[in-house]
């Protein structure tokens, strides 16, 4: 039998655990990405929620104070299957990359530690936001707003810290305390994740509208799911505008801060995840002007114009690296800027914060472009962390790139012997 202690250290004579047939790693990405799925939704969602009861507050539009209650109690079911796969998913972190996790939280463990107890604050507050709804309509409508603002701000500082321990994984700093928290890539980061939730929840809560009223399309309900995902497609677009921007910075600051983990994942051999990034952006954008055109009121030629260009632009910016000169590399990112404000310029022509410019109907197109950013904002939001990971790895098989590999932070933990890591 091994002895189950060696030295003075707490160092355990026991193989390294590994997950059947996926892997280590492939076992921790699924269960982690299925947790974020969820747990990013819900992150958007909450801020979501009591600023559209406000907005329905102001002026009065009941059906928004409807569209905040719908998103709430939906969030409220999903949220322990996603406190569930989150568990479940530091779990595996914890059994396949012992020594990884145990000295990530050992030198993040205040703020990892606040983190989860943000979670006790962030529940109560959901559950009295939702089930004191109907008592406080009349009354103490300020105060339910409040109460809703304070779930979706405190869920927010979870993402806040987080985020430390994230990037620090891609753009190590050094030292102990606030330079390895605040890294190159932290600020960037957490703005890019926090537009990014409310756009992704926006888009896909607009696919769930479409497929609730698929049955309902006749009915007097019909205008308020037309109306939902109208809303919700608008407020994606409009998200992902300084999402698209911010990326870009975040990107730049990887490069800065860690310029071989930047050139294997973006003009590496994983390029070609950045340029699939790139078309599943540009069928985002596509389905958006389809919808634009699709439910104005007045036809035009302009509508299709703007949709082509954009669909030349995001071809365009799909080209492989090989194709543009060196210096000019650059330039897909032009075309793609081009792309974004194309679509913001359809937005402006449709007009949504007008009444009565909308046709009465949604049509099949409009119902399957819906249906299409949804499904495709989903595949982006995933890619996204896949492109992050790989971008950690850098070639090496880093888990904390230049700091320790996938094999160090699988072998059994050891007590520190002058740092932090190996």
């Amino acid at each position: 039998m091994p002895a189950p202690l060696q030295g003075g250290g707490f160092s355990l004579n026991l193989p390294n655990v590994h997950f059947p047939v996926l892997g280590a790693m492939a076992w921790v990405g699924l269960i982690f990405l299925l947790h974020i799925i969820i747990a990013a939704w819900s992150m958007g969602v909450v801020i979501l929620a009591p600023t559209y009861e406000l907005i329905g507050k102001v002026t009065g539009d009941e059906r928004l104070d409807r569209y905040a209650r719908s998103l709430t109690k939906v969030n409220i079911r999903l949220f322990s299957l996603g406190a569930v796969l989150g568990s479940f998913a530091v779990f595996s972190l914890t059994g396949l990359y012992p020594n990884l996790f145990i000295r990530l939280v050992i030198l993040f463990f205040l703020p990892v530690l606040y983190a989860f107890l943000s979670w006790f604050v962030t529940i109560a507050a959901e559950l009295v936001y939702y089930y004191r709804w109907d008592a406080w309509a009349a009354a103490h409508k300020w105060r339910h707003i409040a109460v809703g603002y304070v779930a979706g701000i405190v869920e927010q500082s979870f993402l806040f810290f987080i985020v430390g321990l994230d990037s620090y994984m891609m753009t190590p700093g050094r030292g102990i305390g606030p330079g390895i928290f605040f890294n190159a890539s932290y600020w960037p980061e957490l703005l890019h994740r926090f537009v990014g939730n409310l756009s992704y929840a926006s888009f896909l809560i607009a696919l769930v509208m479409v497929v609730l009223g698929a049955r309902r399309w006749e009915s007097k309900d019909a205008p308020y799911y037309r109306w939902a995902a109208g809303l919700s497609m608008v407020v994606g677009f409009v998200m992902l505008l300084p999402q698209a921007v911010i990326g870009f910075v975040f990107a730049d600051s990887i490069r800065q801060a860690s310029p071989a983990a930047f050139a294997y994942s973006f003009t590496g051999p994983m390029d070609w995840m950045w340029i699939v990034q790139l078309g599943f952006l540009g069928i985002v954008l596509l389905g958006t002007n389809v919808y634009f055109g699709q439910t104005r009121t007045t036809r035009s030629a302009l509508g299709p114009l703007l949709t082509g260009a954009v669909v030349v632009c995001s071809v365009v910016a799909l080209l492989p690296e090989q194709l543009y000169p060196r210096p000019l590399f650059w330039v897909r990112y032009i075309f793609l800027g081009l792309s974004l404000l194309l679509t913001l310029a359809h937005c402006l022509i449709w007009r949504p914060w007008l009444r009565g410019v909308r046709r009465p109907d949604l049509n099949r197109l409009g119902r399957w472009s819906v249906g299409m950013v949804g499904i495709t904002a989903v595949l982006l939001f995933m890619l996204m962390g896949v492109i992050r990971e790989t971008t950690k790895g850098a070639g090496d098989g880093y888990a904390v790139y230049g700091e320790e590999t996938q094999s160090q932070g699988q072998n059994m933990f050891k007590a520190p012997d002058g740092g932090f890591f190996p």
